[in-house]
């Protein structure tokens, strides 16, 4: 953790657990990869192939320089899925 905080980059992979440095390294196709290459590749859920103890390491790191996960294109969001009747009719009087 010591290289890890002394590094210019900040957060770093090495803020990670080397299971979790893996995962993001094949994502971004490179060993040295930055939130942002995180970010542009499509940070959401889906795209990442790992256990829910990973992915809540990832956003932890990504929230660390204000990233959060995204809504994939063509998803709702729970909120949207509660709002939407999917044309029920309406009671008649």
């Amino acid at each position: 953790m010591a290289e890890a905080d002394s590094r210019p980059d900040q957060p770093n992979p090495l803020h990670l657990e080397p299971h979790e440095r893996r995962i993001l390294a094949e994502f971004c196709g490179k060993a040295e990869f930055t939130p942002d290459d995180v970010q542009e590749r499509g940070f959401w859920r889906g795209n990442l192939r790992c256990d829910d103890r990973a992915w809540r390491a990832i956003v932890k790191w990504m929230a660390l320089t204000g990233k959060k996960p995204i809504k994939p294109p063509g998803m709702w969001t729970i909120e949207e899925w509660q709002q939407h009747d999917f044309g029920r009719a309406r009671r008649r009087s």
